[in-house]
């Protein structure tokens, strides 16, 4: 009798496996990764703390190309806000040597006077537009 609860017993195994080889399979393909780096861990450590520094050099040259970025475009824009003040101040001397008002001025005068005051892209040589503006030949 207890042989043939042992082959009964094999039998209702064998039938498990069939139905469940997902789970058997799994199990074999976990056991087999757990073998082959059972002797690797301190290589595999290795290489994890490899890339975690990569990584943070890779953040820490991110992070640094940003703050250039924004210095950059603070010094554009203080360099923008310099250049209208400029403009203003030699908008003014003008009208002051001159003795010129900006209320006698025609239309067309005008707007260059505008354009050139909302200018931001500083490529119109400042000078030679007021000597246009004015009717004098201003290049200091």
């Amino acid at each position: 009798m207890t042989w043939l609860a042992v082959k009964i017993f094999f039998d209702k195994s064998l039938l498990w496996c069939k139905k469940y080889w997902q789970i058997l399979l799994g199990a074999g393909i976990a056991f087999g990764v757990m073998i082959l780096t059972a002797g690797r861990k301190n290589e595999l450590k290795k290489a994890l703390e490899i890339a975690n520094k990569k990584a943070q050099e890779d953040k820490d040259a991110m992070e640094e190309s940003h703050r250039n970025q924004l210095q950059a475009e603070k010094d554009r824009a203080e360099e923008q806000r310099q250049a209208a003040e400029n403009l203003a101040r030699k908008i003014s001397e003008i009208e002051k040597e001159y003795k010129v008002d900006s209320s006698n001025l025609s239309k067309k005068k005008k707007k260059k006077l505008q354009e050139l005051l909302n200018d931001e892209s500083g490529s119109t040589d400042v000078s030679s537009g007021l000597a246009d503006i004015f009717g004098s030949d201003l290049k200091s």
